[in-house]
């Protein structure tokens, strides 16, 4: 195909789409969202974006991309960046407009948020040459999406305590991992999501997902594995633009900065009580001897400052090990010795409980059946009156509140070697 030929093609608005059935056009637009690389169903492999301009916003046009190679597709690098598509046809599917860019077509990816002077893009597919009118037209989308804000019901992005196993959509701030430096940068409060990918994904897809921006996942599959909730990213998710001053964004930003003002607002929402003077009736398993301190979450405890403190936490025990009382329950002068694995919605660590510490967990050696009833109920075992485990039934592990003391075990490295011991903690009543 000629240059000629390719550039004079029309310039098209969106809302104008449905006039152009079965033709080839040109389209500069605003990239709402956009999914994974993926093989299609012959030898080409494909992608999918949803652009919006000012004259269709509402829901947007879905562009499908096939190129020969991955490597040719479409890497946006932040949604709401803008795409030059030229010789792009024009199709219907289920009675709604869509484009189609072949292989005999060709794009070019700018910043959407960028001087207005700025038309050299970070990429394209073959040779693209703008006229007058497509720099225009690149300068009006940047003016015009400075101050847009997509219309969109609150109730179609859930917060984290409101999920359900299944696909959903969800707007959250990606946060670094692992590194203790960039650890202590997480969010102290709120509900910490593990995200994986389902397919095969290279580094330079996943620009969008910059450290410390709020993003949204649409059509993100949930589910729970080993208590823990999941996001899993596959073929049908994709990214959607947002700012920071989206009123999602805004609304979720609002209730941080009132949660975290409050005393009892380092205690998780499941925890149910309205005040922190009701956390006694709530939290009635477990008793801790100094319960008038603050309340700290695990991120708190894994992001603390200095290598041995003293922590106050409400959370669930998920795990012991061993959890059978004839292997942690000894005779008098003999030791308890296990292992907890303790959550909240912020972090999930391992907690030691040895010796002494056994003793005042579980009132002494109160003998081999009571350590039993007593681990039961720390792990929500669900049981009948005369103590018989209903196999059949979940665990529920309520939320209890626990003393946790953190320590190190070699002097060579503090952090690296930094453990934790629940202390402090009885389990009280009957058991």
């Amino acid at each position: 195909m000629s240059r000629r030929r390719r550039i004079d093609y029309k310039l098209l608005l969106l809302r104008d789409a449905h006039s152009c059935i079965r033709h080839k056009v040109n389209i500069i637009a605003i990239v709402l969202e956009f999914g994974p690389p993926k093989k299609s169903n012959g030898t080409d492999f494909c992608c999918i974006l949803r652009l919006i301009d000012e004259t269709h916003y509402k829901s947007g046009i879905t562009v499908n991309v096939f190129t020969a190679n991955a490597d040719s597709l479409p890497c946006i690098s932040a949604a709401g960046d803008i795409i030059h598509l030229c010789g792009v046809t024009l199709n219907t599917h289920l009675g709604e407009v869509n484009v189609v860019f072949y292989k005999n077509s060709s794009f070019a990816l700018y910043k959407g948020k960028s001087d207005d002077g700025d038309f050299v893009p970070y990429q394209a597919y073959s040779k693209i040459f703008l006229r007058d009118e497509d720099k225009l037209r690149i300068v009006s989308l940047r003016k015009w999406l400075v101050d847009f804000h997509i219309p969109e019901d609150s109730s179609g992005f859930p917060m984290l305590k409101e999920i359900k196993e299944g696909h959903s959509n969800l707007a959250c701030k990606l946060e670094p991992t692992m590194p203790r430096d960039l650890v202590c940068s997480f969010p102290t409060v709120g509900s910490i999501l593990r995200i994986f990918f389902e397919l095969p994904t290279r580094k330079d897809h996943l620009h969008a997902l910059q450290v410390g921006t709020w993003v949204k996942f649409v059509n993100i599959r949930l589910s729970v594995c080993t208590g823990l909730w999941y996001g899993v990213f596959n073929s049908y998710t994709k990214l959607r633009y947002t700012t920071n001053e989206d009123r999602h964004i805004i609304e979720r930003q609002r209730l941080y900065e009132e949660r975290i003002s409050l005393q009892s607002g380092r205690m998780p929402f499941g925890t149910i009580p309205q005040s922190i003077d009701s956390l006694s009736e709530s939290l009635r398993i477990t008793k801790v001897h100094a319960d008038h301190v603050q309340h700290f979450t695990l991120m708190d405890v894994l992001t603390h400052s200095e290598v041995t403190a003293r922590f106050n936490c409400v959370v669930r025990v998920v795990a012991a090990m061993p959890y059978q009382a004839e292997k942690l329950c000894f005779p008098a002068g003999g030791v308890y010795r296990m292992k907890l694995t303790l959550e909240d919605p912020t972090a999930r660590i391992h907690a030691a409980v040895v010796g002494a510490d056994g003793e005042t967990l579980f009132d002494g050696y109160p003998g081999i059946e009571n350590v039993r009833r007593k681990m039961n109920r720390l792990l929500g075992v669900t049981e009948r009156g005369d103590g018989i485990v209903l196999k059949d039934y979940p665990r529920n592990p309520p939320w209890v509140s626990v003393c946790i003391i953190s320590f190190y075990s070699d002097k060579t490295n503090l952090w690296r070697y930094r453990k934790f011991r629940v202390c402090d903690t009885k389990i009280v009543g009957d058991p």
